[in-house]
């Protein structure tokens, strides 16, 4: 290529020098021509790749499923949860921080209805829930709490459960056929869970993950890719 390129140069040096005024100026047109031309043609063999290049991939979305409302007020009307047991009712305390500022054990009981922890002196409902998934060898009821009074059924798309922080969680990943991906389970705080509950859902094998409480092991939330 840089050979072609000085042997045309030299080939137009010599046309130069041997054109008179008219035909100079006939011969610098055609090499303008010219060089247009190869731009216009360099243009077309490398088209513009810039834009693919720093194009960003789209967000994952993802959404925290609470109980179903029906629950609740199933729980409340028979007194009894999905075991059968009695529904033993209490009053949430709140509950003090770590010597350090931190609330590993959140900042009361969490409500898996609203998915908040209940504020001090609302009355809450303890009792067994029974996952609807996974089925089959990982399948386990799990206590949970829940408002006696009627809340707000948690509803929104992209955000972590506002139960999920402040507190020890454990991320448990389940395939379609809801075998436990073991590679993708973690344990830590979760004011810090964003990076590896987005790592399990961006996983091709993951269909769900279920958020569990890390110490006393009692089910959060499961978590959907939308």
């Amino acid at each position: 290529m840089r050979a072609a390129i000085s042997l045309r140069r030299r080939i137009r040096q010599v046309s130069l020098r041997r054109a008179g005024p008219g035909e100079l100026l006939s011969t610098q047109r055609a090499h303008k021509i010219s060089q247009g031309k190869g731009r216009r043609a360099l243009g077309r063999e490398m088209p513009q790749i810039a834009g693919s290049q720093t194009r960003r991939p789209e967000m994952l979305e993802f959404r925290c499923i609470p109980i179903p409302t029906e629950l609740g007020g199933r729980w409340g009307h028979s007194g009894l949860d999905d075991s059968g047991n009695q529904l033993r009712r209490m009053v949430a305390e709140a509950r003090p921080a770590e010597p350090d500022g931190s609330r590993h054990n959140g900042s009361g009981a969490p409500c898996r209805h609203c998915l908040r922890d209940a504020e001090e002196g609302e009355e809450l409902l303890l009792g067994s829930y029974r996952l609807p998934r996974p089925q089959g060898i990982y399948w386990t009821p799990s206590p949970i709490f829940v408002h006696a009074e009627p809340c707000q059924q948690f509803a929104l798309v992209n955000e972590v459960a506002p139960i999920v922080r402040n507190r020890l969680v454990s991320i448990r990943a389940y395939d379609r056929a809801d075998q436990c991906i073991y590679d993708l389970g973690h344990a830590g705080d979760g004011n810090e869970i964003d990076g590896p509950l987005m790592h399990a859902l961006e996983d091709r094998r993951t269909a769900f993950v279920n958020i569990h409480t890390a110490k006393p092991g009692c089910m959060l939330c499961c978590v959907e890719r939308l």
